[in-house]
């Protein structure tokens, strides 16, 4: 039977962890009942890896207690030094055949364990398995569903359109021959997704520890863009948890800075994933691929809008946040997107601010921010 690992990165979450965790103990107590295995055993089939990256609230002495009482969950201490590193820390001391990165303030499913440890003993040579999951906002709970039926897949340019996908989901609706159906549901997340660990280290795969934003995303599109074997099955292994206050909603006066590095850095793994799979130069994977490049750079720019350049926390005049925003549009990365973006491939919120940045119309830019604030 092969071993699952499941990291769990530990940062101020003291309202969140003590739900998770018992959300992995019901887990793992109902893959005990259900294969009537003894829980003496518990450890050759499973680790729970909780890195504690710095809390400065009780999270760590609750992850501690935990540890205590369950021989399968360990606890490392470590200095605040990003989620990224976090979870490559415990990539690095994980023993199992397959790695699940959960986050601290999301919980897993009842049977998740069970599903899991099924699949992996079932098609253990699989390099990704992609699952479905639960959304919960407030006390509201919603469908987390990728695709409407399930796949197994072996081609390697239904893969590389799946990379693109991880980068901006929309865009697997621009290919047919594929046959990929579009979907709504973001591919960007590591904790819909259970990953071969010998196929991480085969490809030289951890988290980029440079990134503070949508490091994730970068994750998945490397992943996804090395895989041999991807599999897509409908159950629902997780519970997010949509924080509305959460980092990614609050004001962050450097977000653009942060996002020039990430361009840097997907620039760099688009050239080293069409150098590794040359056969697909000057193809239609080639172009959608870039264009979903472009597309995250233009969507990033509408979220830096909201977050940064004209959040209502900015404290600078009208007439600033207008050049601010004008100075953005202008820089390599942004100028390059919009002027080689196809408008056809983007979703419709985004054509009118291609529209505009084209025009260095940024008094609409700032309309358009403003009315998807109150939408």
């Amino acid at each position: 039977m092969q071993k699952l690992s499941i990291i769990i990165p530990v940062f101020n979450v003291e309202n969140y962890i003590d739900k998770c965790i018992k959300s992995v103990q019901e887990s793992v107590n109902y893959f005990l009942t259900a294969n009537s295995i003894s829980a003496d055993s518990i450890m050759e089939k499973l680790e729970v890896i909780l890195i504690d990256d710095g809390s400065t609230d009780s999270s760590k002495v609750i992850a501690d207690q935990y540890s205590k009482a369950c021989d399968y969950i360990t606890v490392i201490h470590k200095m605040n030094e990003g989620v990224s590193k976090a979870r490559n820390v415990g990539l690095r001391m994980a023993k199992g055949s397959y790695i699940w990165f959960v986050d601290s303030d999301d919980e897993v499913s009842k049977d998740s364990i069970d599903i899991i440890i099924r699949n992996i003993n079932k098609e253990g040579t699989t390099d990704i398995f992609l699952y479905d999951a639960i959304k919960i906002s407030g006390e509201k709970a919603s469908d987390w569903s990728h695709f409407s039926l399930e796949w197994a897949s072996e081609s390697l340019e239904f893969n590389m359109m799946l990379s693109a996908g991880a980068l901006y989901f929309p865009i697997l609706n621009q290919d047919k021959k594929c046959n990929i159906e579009n979907t709504k549901i973001p591919l960007a997340a590591p904790w819909d997704k259970v990953v071969r660990r010998k196929f991480l280290l085969e490809n030289e795969i951890e988290f980029n520890e440079e990134l503070r934003v949508l490091d994730d995303m970068v994750f998945s599109m490397k992943i996804f863009s090395c895989s041999k074997i991807t599999r897509y099955t409908k159950e629902k292994i997780y519970k997010y948890r949509y924080v509305d206050n959460s980092i990614t909603h609050c004001y962050t006066p450097d977000r653009v800075a942060k996002d020039t590095i990430v361009w840097e850095k997907l620039w760099e793994e688009y050239d080293r994933i069409f150098e590794l799979n040359n056969i697909l130069y000057n193809s239609r994977i080639q172009e959608i691929y870039e264009q979903a490049i472009y597309l995250r750079i233009i969507k990033s720019f509408s979220i830096s809008c909201s977050l940064s350049l004209f959040n209502k926390k900015n404290p600078y005049g009208f007439r600033t946040k207008l050049k601010s925003a004008k100075m953005t549009v202008k820089l390599p990365y942004y100028n390059s997107a919009f002027k080689n973006v196809h408008l056809k491939n983007a979703e419709w919120k985004l054509k009118p601010v291609i529209i505009m940045a084209r025009l260095r119309f940024m008094t609409g830019i700032f309309l358009l921010s403003k009315l998807n604030e109150l939408v």
